[in-house]
Order: structure tokens, then C-alpha cells, then sequence
């Protein structure tokens, strides 16, 4: 159990590609010096191939494999700096002696070699010939088992943070739809009240539409983004409601440029926006109100425009229009959800007051 939880894979494998690579290079050397016949480099090509190469590489592969686990149970345990390079150090030593008598003593026991020429080919001078390059060797394979750990920390703490900063985000989102949708259904259970008096009739389509629109919003979910027809079916389902109460002194219109059905767009982002422009566009001069909304895709953006005749904006630091609850509720989930992606603006022009919102085209 401890074997398998120490031993990675990928890290084996990019030890095994980084060795191999190193040898390939070394034994082009070889052959190429061989070919010049440099003295030096006479030996046969069974010597250079089985014995310089393949027996290194295994003997080097295993040492280093081993070398991989024991970094990891380190680091893990947090063992100190100074211990670990002393270890290390300890090790990279030891990796000489392991390849001289682990390699000559399969010869022997395979009956490759006799025990005269084991104690010949593991004599000190030999191990003391190639120790400096072992320990080249060692240091270079070990630094990248601490780059693999390091790389493989980074990216799960990058990974981490990611996930807890989408948590926190659809956590605030969720938030500011809490606070949202409790607004809504207060302002429309206190316009059913005053209809009561009125048109008990009124009264009783306004609860059956409410009843409606709650049941498609629990449909929704938690859900942040929808489909723009889902989010036009809540829109008509809640103008239906302001309807019963202003009859026909609100007139709506809708215009929703083709094939946009399957864009998606921030849940309930248009409902705020007509119950500010209902609630601050009536006043003495203005009895009747025409509310447009138009929603169109520009080049890469989706741009939804809501627009009313009524009282037109002070541009005062309390203009209600952008004081209230909702618009603020939507700028800020527009930020959560786009961060600089988005534009929100608010102006008169040619005696209507519009609400202009840019977002990134997504599609379902």
C-alpha cells in the first residue's frame, strides 16, 4: 500500500525519457569516436551497447525510481532542507557502489562472469573512476523529481484556488438572487393588495400569474445562466402581471432579433430592470408608460436594451432610477459573472430613458 502511494508513473516516465536521452547521446559519442577510432574507444559494440548502455540504464532507472519514492516520503514528512540534501548526497554516493554490484552480480549469478572477475570489476578504483559522473547524474534526475513536485503542488494550489474563488463566486450569486427575488415578490404581493379593493378578479389573475413565474424560477434552480427563451418566458409572465395592475396605461414591447434562443444570459437580469423603470418611469407628468425592450447580437456581443418614455434620469448622485435594490443587484452579478467583459449604461436619449447592457456571446 505504502509502495503504491509513494510510486508515481508520470514521474517514472519522465525519469526513464531524461536517461534514455542522456545515453542516446552518449552512446552516439561513443560510436562516433569508435568510428574515428580514437583511442579510447575501441571496446566492441556488444561492450558499448550491452554493458556501457543497456546495464547502465536498468541499474540507473531502478536506483532513481527508488530515489523518486524516497523523495516524495520526504517531502511529505517535511523533513528539513539541510537533512534532505545531506541524504540526498549520502544516496548519490551509494548510487555508484549499487551499479557496480547489483550489474556485476547478475553477471555472476546468470554464470556471465566468475567470482574472480566480481571482485575485479567491484574493486574501489573502478567505482572511485565514474563516481563524479554518477553523482552528475543523480543530482540532475533528482532535481527533476522536486521540479515534477513542485509543478505538481503548483497546479493543484492553482487548481484549489480556482475551485474556492467559483465557490465564493456562485456563492455571492446565489446571494444577491436571494436578496432579489424576495424584493420581487414583495412589490408584487403589495400590487396584488392594492388590487384586492379594486378588482378582486385582477387580484386573483395576479396571484395565479405570481404562482406561475415562482414555479418556473424553482424550475430554474440555482442555475446562473439560461437560455434567453427561458429568461423571455419569465419576462412575459411578469409583464402579464403588471398588466392586471396598470392596464392600459403600460404598453410593452418586445423585439428579439432571430436565432438568439439558445444564447444564454444571466437568470432574472431583465425582471429588476422593468420594475425600476414601472416604478420610477410613472409620476405626474407621465400616466402612461411604454416600456421597449430590444435584444440583438453585435459582432461578438449580445446587447439587451430596455428602454421606457417616462421620467426622465436627474443624472443626480440620488437619482432613484440607479439607486434602487435591483439595478445595483444586477451590476453587480454582471460583474461576477463577466469581471470587465461587460458594459451597464443608463442615459436619456430622445426622451426615453435606456438601459443598455453588453455581454460576451454564450451559447448552450
Amino acid at each position: 500500500m505504502r509502495f503504491t502511494r509513494l510510486y508515481d508513473p508520470l514521474l517514472n516516465k519522465l525519469l526513464i525519457a531524461f536517461y534514455t536521452a542522456f545515453l542516446f547521446i552518449s552512446f552516439l559519442k561513443k560510436a562516433i569516436l569508435k568510428l574515428k577510432g580514437v583511442e579510447g574507444y575501441d571496446q566492441s559494440w556488444y561492450d558499448i551497447i550491452v554493458d556501457n548502455i543497456l546495464w547502465d540504464w536498468l541499474m540507473v532507472i531502478l536506483f532513481m525510481t527508488l530515489i523518486s519514492m524516497l523523495t516524495k516520503y520526504l517531502l511529505e514528512k517535511q523533513i528539513r532542507w539541510k537533512r534532505i540534501l545531506l541524504i540526498h548526497f549520502i544516496f548519490s554516493i551509494l548510487l555508484s557502489f549499487f551499479i557496480f554490484y547489483i550489474s556485476y552480480g547478475i553477471l555472476l549469478l546468470f554464470g556471465q562472469i566468475s567470482i574472480a572477475e566480481y571482485f575485479e570489476g567491484t574493486q574501489i578504483y573502478n567505482i572511485l573512476a565514474v563516481m563524479d559522473y554518477n553523482f552528475l547524474i543523480y543530482f540532475s534526475m533528482t532535481c527533476l523529481i522536486y521540479a515534477y513536485y513542485y509543478f505538481s503542488d503548483y497546479k493543484q494550489k492553482v487548481n484549489t484556488i480556482a475551485n474556492y474563488e467559483k465557490i465564493v463566486s456562485e456563492t455571492e450569486l446565489n446571494l444577491l438572487k436571494a436578496q432579489l427575488q424576495p424584493h420581487f415578490i414583495f412589490n408584487t404581493l403589495n400590487a396584488i393588495y392594492i388590487l384586492i379593493d379594486k378588482s378582486r378578479e385582477s387580484a386573483k389573475r395576479s396571484v395565479l400569474n405570481l404562482s406561475e413565474l415562482l414555479r418556473e424560477s424553482i424550475k430554474i434552480g440555482k442555475r446562473n445562466m439560461v437560455p434567453l427563451h427561458m429568461e423571455i418566458e419569465m419576462v412575459d409572465k411578469y409583464v402579464d402581471l403588471l398588466k392586471i395592475r396598470y392596464n392600459d396605461d403600460l404598453n410593452f414591447g418586445l423585439k428579439v432579433q432571430k436565432e438568439l434562443d439558445s444564447y444564454l444570459v444571466p437568470n432574472l437580469i431583465l425582471q429588476p430592470i422593468l420594475e425600476n423603470a414601472v416604478k420610477h418611469g410613472f409620476g405626474n407628468n407621465h400616466l402612461k408608460l411604454d416600456i421597449h425592450v430590444i435584444i440583438e447580437k453585435l459582432e461578438e456581443e449580445l446587447v439587451l436594451i430596455i428602454k421606457n418614455d417616462g421620467v426622465p434620469l436627474t443624472y443626480g448622485g440620488s437619482d432613484p432610477y440607479t439607486k434602487g435594490l435591483g439595478i445595483q443587484n444586477v451590476k453587480q452579478r454582471l460583474e461576477h459573472l463577466y469581471h470587465d467583459a461587460y458594459s451597464f449604461t443608463m442615459y436619456n436619449e430622445n426622451n426615453w430613458v435606456v438601459v443598455r447592457i453588453t455581454i460576451p456571446i454564450r451559447k448552450t
